[in-house]
């Protein structure tokens, strides 16, 4: 044993040594090809608004207007603070990665628990995708098509095998973050339609919907499920360094301006979604904010099937580092800086990869269509240990200034938070197990007819 930490002890000093940290540096300042600052703001954002900024409304509820907001806007800043201790971290160590990171402080135990964390979080990302497709899509369909409830057209299942097939397999295969620009960008704008659609119906859909009788309550006792679905919102710690190595000129300045800007473009969209969807519906909002609207809403389907599609295009962000982990773990690749693998001989393992974490992710989303269940146990078991857990323990461990010093004081805070948030949202989660359900797939809400006679008497 004393053996094995003598050996540990050494290659800590090597990695933290001035030499390695030197040609880590070296390595910034030559770095020429990569994303341009807004391009990579652009998957910055993407990464972080995903499947959960329809889930902030519910989030909202759960621990109330005020102190909903205030977890909001804290966790955001929390956030911000943990991806830029994180880098600061790695060019500690001189390492390039959040697994070197990781080995670099606490060893092989370390990377493992991290490498289980860092696969889990984008794999059930992508079940919430596929359960978020499958619902929206599928009400939407059945509407227009006139299909009966029972038709096997109408079935999520089959839609959510379809777009499985027809999108996020494809796109899941391409390589590398920097060439995902594009497409980020088109997300965004498609968000932003979402978001212009539901600000819209707070003014004429909202009057028609009563509002439950705990609707301006300040605070609620949610806090623990509001920061766990609030947590896995703003989680993209998993991909932070795909996002800093696609940087052209990687250095500490460059990459805290855009986390900044990122994180609070991001924080922006998430606090719109939570109050404008909240104040819509109030104490009936659901964990998919889209459920609470009406089939015939037009506007609306509209909405649904734009904000499919950006699910569809962040999808495979998250298969890129579920797959790159697989890769690197399993395989023993080196990943470039891009996120692609080094040398000629990787396409068959990609496919094979790619296609197993598509399909395996796709038939675990037809065993639910409770997005809430879903974004509260991603956050409780990895989100919140990936964003705040461990990027300060690490900070912790390999930054040299003494314990007790005021430099170190806002990680052990983020640490302490982190830990007690987890473990009892892992409570919340147990004890809430089947009570208080807030899906209603298909479901027609109560207000609906009055708002839909409404609308024909003065059309």
């Amino acid at each position: 044993m004393e053996a094995s930490d003598s050996t540990f002890d050494e290659e800590r000093k090597r990695i933290l040594s001035p030499e390695n940290q030197f040609e880590n540096a070296e390595w910034e300042e030559t770095k020429k090809d990569g994303s341009s600052l807004p391009a990579a703001s652009f998957n910055y954002v993407n990464s972080i608004v995903g499947s959960g900024i329809i889930g902030m409304a519910y989030a909202l509820n759960q621990a109330g207007i005020l102190m909903g907001l205030i977890l909001i806007l804290g966790l955001g800043v929390v956030t911000d603070y943990s991806l830029i201790i994180l880098i600061k971290a790695s060019r500690i160590s001189g390492t390039q990665s959040y697994q070197g990171v990781m080995n670099a402080a606490f060893g092989k135990v370390g990377y493992t628990v991290l490498s289980i964390l860092q696969f889990v979080y984008p794999f059930i990302a992508m079940v919430s995708y596929n359960v978020i497709v499958g619902d929206t899509i599928t009400k939407v369909i059945i509407y227009y098509v006139g299909l009966e409830s029972g038709s096997i057209f109408g079935r999520r299942e089959l839609i959510i095998s379809l777009t499985t097939l027809l999108f996020s397999l494809p796109l899941s295969l391409c390589d590398g973050m920097a060439k995902f620009a594009k497409v980020s960008l088109i997300s965004l704008i498609v968000t932003g339609f979402v978001l212009f659609s539901i600000i819209f119906r707070l003014f004429t859909l909202g009057p028609f919907v009563p509002q439950s009788s705990d609707a301006w309550v300040l605070a609620k006792p949610g806090i623990t499920q509001a920061v766990a679905i609030a947590s896995f919102a703003y989680m993209c710690h998993h991909s932070t360094f795909l996002l800093y190595g696609s940087l052209k000129q990687p250095t500490e300045s460059r990459w805290a301006r855009l986390t900044h800007a990122s994180v609070f473009t991001s924080a922006l969209i998430e606090i719109f979604f939570a109050l404008f969807g909240y104040a819509t519906f109030t104490g009936f909002v659901q964990g998919d904010l889209l459920e609470n609207y009406c089939r015939g809403d037009h506007l609306m389907n509209a909405a649904r099937i734009m904000f499919c599609l950006t699910i569809l295009l962040t999808a495979p962000i998250e298969c890129f580092v579920a797959r790159d982990l697989i890769m690197s773990t399993l395989l023993e690749r080196k990943t470039n800086e891009d996120g692609s693998f080094t040398g000629t001989n990787n396409f068959l393992p990609k496919i094979i990869v790619t296609f197993s974490l598509v399909i395996a992710t796709c038939l675990i989303s037809f065993s639910t269509d409770c997005l809430s269940i879903v974004l509260e146990f991603n956050g409780v078991f990895a989100a919140i240990p990936l964003a705040y857990i461990l990027p300060a323990i690490c900070y912790l461990r390999l930054e040299p200034s003494p314990w007790k010093s005021w430099r170190k004081l806002p990680a052990l805070l983020m640490a302490f938070f982190g830990i007690i948030m987890s473990l009892s949202g892992l409570v919340m989660i147990f004890v809430n197990w089947g009570v208080n359900s807030t899906c209603s797939h298909g479901v027609e809400m109560n207000y609906c007819p009055i708002w839909v006679n409404s609308t024909r008497s003065n059309s």
